[in-house]
């Protein structure tokens, strides 16, 4: 295919298809999965005669012609296709110390063989994709993305600044089999770091060497005492909350250890009954429909006890439903306590040990009503980001967290996955259970592939 000529898809010449400033295409030759272009220089001569030799800094001119040499540099995806452009480059010798170099080209990488526009294409792609996907789609390795990757989280990292915010999440994941500490902006929605271990030493240096640290006013957590005792040595004057998720959760787990229990003395077909309706026990009464509800009847005539547990567990969340601030939910709290029938009482303990040892933190929430929900739910969408490109460094899931949002052209790691109009505690935790099932589907997903394939489940250590 001649460049000049009009395409049969539509009038677009070698020049438009090209594209780039100082350079014209001469020609351009298409196949099924790419583009050929054959590009002519035209510098104007501010520009070609600003560039000396390289390496004893003589003047341009102090310089001869010495030959050229065709080149060809990998640009930005045209229609989906590969796109190489090839241009015959200038070769100079110098007259000061007699060694030869190429001729000064703008908008193009002599070290990747690439122009500039392809390497920030690279970027922008591999931010939010694959690496796999993103070489396919512009004709390089997979290598060559992590490379240039790698690069740019180089320059990220030394152009970051971290604001220290109001409201500081603070959780951990397991990724590469280590576990990770999380730290968010939970009131603006943004990820603030993610830290490669979550041991007091690491978490405590950096949270020491935030600015402005009298500006964070809340700081909420799981149940984790190092996170407690951290937050109240570097942050004095904040309020520590503990998420209302893990606690409220507890009363699912109390309602299932009874189910458990219950199962041990009935026949195979009732076991299996009550094994798979657990999750609508896990459910709100308001939430049940007629043939759930029909079900809790049944079972509530020949298993007393799990229906008492279920009713314990309801009369718990409506604790959060109804109270108007943090006396009132601890008085609610304590005559729900004091009502918890005897027989199930084992399975309510451990909610009656975790409010003894964190009381304060707990009904703080219904002064400053701050969830660590969004936390929750970005370690969610890191773990299926993980998942989708197998082999990721902790370095490389830092960067697809960290700078997302950072390019113009992008949204927020958390928005592209969740969406904008997340903008409540409830409506937060629905998308953290989403990314929790996106993530357990993934990971039975890849298992039931591997047993298919003969294979044993292994983690991929490639590294940056």
């Amino acid at each position: 295919m001649v460049s000049g000529a009009a395409t049969q898809r539509g009038a677009l010449t070698s020049m438009d298809i090209l594209n780039l400033p100082y350079f014209r295409a001469g020609g351009v030759a298409e196949t099924k999965d790419s583009f050929s272009i054959k590009a002519v220089v035209a510098l104007p001569n501010e520009i070609a005669q600003v560039s000396g030799c390289p390496f004893c800094s003589s003047t341009a001119e102090e310089r001869v012609r010495f030959g050229s040499k065709a080149q060809s540099f990998v640009d930005a995806p045209i229609r989906g296709k590969h796109v190489t452009v090839t241009i015959d480059r200038q070769r100079y010798r110098c007259k000061g110390c007699s060694r030869t170099y190429s001729q000064y080209l703008p908008h193009l990488n002599d070290k990747r063989s690439m122009t500039e526009r392809c390497i920030e294409y690279i970027c922008g792609q591999a931010i939010r994709r694959p690496f796999s996907q993103v070489a396919e789609e512009v004709g390089v390795s997979e290598g060559t993305v992590r490379g240039i990757f790698g690069d740019y989280i180089v320059k990220m990292d030394s152009e970051r600044s971290v604001e220290t915010p109001e409201w500081l999440g603070i959780d951990e994941l397991k990724l590469a089999n280590h576990l990770r500490c999380v730290l968010s902006n939970v009131k603006d929605r943004k990820a603030v770091d993610l830290l490669p271990t979550r041991d007091h030493r690491t978490v405590g240096s950096y949270l020491s060497r935030m600015a402005d640290r009298d500006r964070v006013q809340v700081v909420t957590m799981d149940m984790w005492k190092p996170y407690k005792d951290l937050a109240a040595n570097i942050f004095p004057n904040a309020q520590v909350i503990v998420d209302k998720f893990h606690i409220v959760r507890m009363g699912n787990f109390a309602v299932d250890q009874v189910r458990k229990d219950c199962r041990t003395g009935l026949t195979g077909k009732d076991r299996r009954k009550l094994m798979h309706g657990r999750f609508q026990l896990f459910r709100r009464a308001n939430e049940l429909t007629d043939r759930e509800r029909l079900t809790m009847e049944l079972w509530s005539a020949f298993l007393p006890d799990l229906r008492a547990a279920y009713e314990c567990k309801e009369s718990f969340y409506r604790i959060w439903d109804d109270s108007r601030d943090s006396v009132d939910a601890y008085t609610l709290y304590a005559e729900w306590e004091a009502n918890i029938p005897d027989q199930i009482e084992y399975a309510f303990r451990p909610i009656k040990t975790a409010v003894s040892n964190w009381h304060k933190e707990i009904f703080a929430y219904f002064t400053i009503p701050a969830t660590n929900a969004y936390t929750e739910c970005l370690n969610g969408i890191i773990r299926v980001s993980n998942r989708l490109g197998r082999g990721y460094s902790f370095d490389v899931i830092r960067a697809k967290v960290l700078y997302a949002g950072e390019r113009g052209d992008d949204v927020s790691f958390f928005e592209a996955a969740v969406g904008d109009q997340v903008t409540n505690p409830q409506e937060l935790h629905k998308s953290y259970v989403w990314t929790q099932e996106v993530t357990r589907f993934m990971e039975s997903t890849s298992k039931a592939q591997n047993r298919k394939q003969g294979r044993q489940p292994k983690n991929s250590n490639h590294q940056l």
